[in-house]
């Protein structure tokens, strides 16, 4: 399960209200993940909890970006914090298994029991 939530399920399209979401999700169902990261950028840089999410999930996987587990944990943080369940779900699977983070299971279990 961790593995599709951090993997392609983040690639996936999906349902979103924000403005430009449909842009990133057609960018995502022709394989145009560098387009997608362009267009979510912006959205998550004035904290739209989904497009950081997403965000981190083209960081987690290098797609359209360079792989990047440091990034895509501040990604997923920022979303945490905005009570975004998918991202503190993800967070505590970054620090279960020390992916940009240090290995910390007390961090881990804390973010699942938030999730």
């Amino acid at each position: 399960m961790a593995a599709c939530l951090l993997g392609t399920c983040l690639l996936a399209p999906v349902a979103a209200d924000a403005a430009g979401m449909p842009e990133v999700d057609m960018a995502v169902r022709v394989k145009d993940y560098a387009r997608a990261v362009k267009l979510l950028q912006p959205l998550a840089a004035k904290g739209d909890p989904e497009a950081e999410y997403r965000l981190a999930g083209f960081y987690r996987m290098g797609s359209g970006v360079e792989k990047n587990h440091e990034t895509a944990v501040s990604w997923l943080r920022r979303a945490a914090r905005q009570g975004y369940v998918k991202a503190e779900y993800n967070l505590g699977v970054m620090y279960e298994n020390g992916w940009g983070v240090s290995l910390d299971q007390i961090m881990a279990e804390q973010w699942f029991r938030k999730a």
